[in-house]
């Protein structure tokens, strides 16, 4: 899989119309601003998806983030920079290396 561009991402979910947008029973995609629909389909599920779309993808970058600052941290804490093994940390009770997770200054416990 590609390496994700959450700039782009976040870039283009800023530029859109504001959400949560709504799936008409027209099979149109309305935004909550007086004016043309976003989108429309056919096809009601189609509808559904691109207005979820609107609400799914910032909490999707928004999870990615976090993630990504989590295997940073066990990174930081373990040494494995290059995705193989956990280097000193193997010799870590997996408790030990938890808490230090946990402890970590950039550890999202959201």
């Amino acid at each position: 899989m590609p390496e994700l561009d959450l700039d782009a991402i976040k870039a283009r979910v800023e530029a859109a119309s504001a959400g949560p947008w709504t799936a008409g029973d027209d099979g149109l995609v309305w935004a909550p601003r007086a004016g043309d629909p976003v989108s429309g389909s056919t096809e009601p599920e189609d509808t559904e998806f691109i207005a979820a779309a609107r609400t799914d993808v910032p909490a999707l970058v928004a999870e990615v983030e976090r993630l990504r600052r989590v295997i940073a941290a066990v990174e930081s804490i373990t040494g494995d920079t290059d995705g193989g093994h956990l280097g000193p940390a193997e010799d870590i009770p997996v408790g030990e290396l938890l808490r230090m997770l946990y402890d970590h200054p950039e550890a999202d416990h959201a």
